[in-house]
């Protein structure tokens, strides 16, 4: 199903029956796993911020 019918669909599902939850026997590995997983998108986000700045600083300072 397409993303855009899929979220249609789950706007009018009002019994919840579209929502899938996935219980873990061990709900302390999935913790650490998920936030392993956004430190990760942090790093990623800094990383970018980081070479934008740096290409910004060299654009403007070459400039002058």
């Amino acid at each position: 199903m397409a993303a855009l019918e899929l979220g249609f669909a789950r706007l009018l599902d009002f019994s919840g029956s579209l929502t899938t939850y996935t219980y873990d026997h061990r709900p302390d590995q999935h913790d650490a796993a998920a936030i392993a997983s956004d430190w990760q998108h942090v790093g990623g986000d800094i990383r970018v911020a980081s070479r934008k700045a740096d290409k910004l600083i060299a654009s403007s300072s070459s400039g002058r």
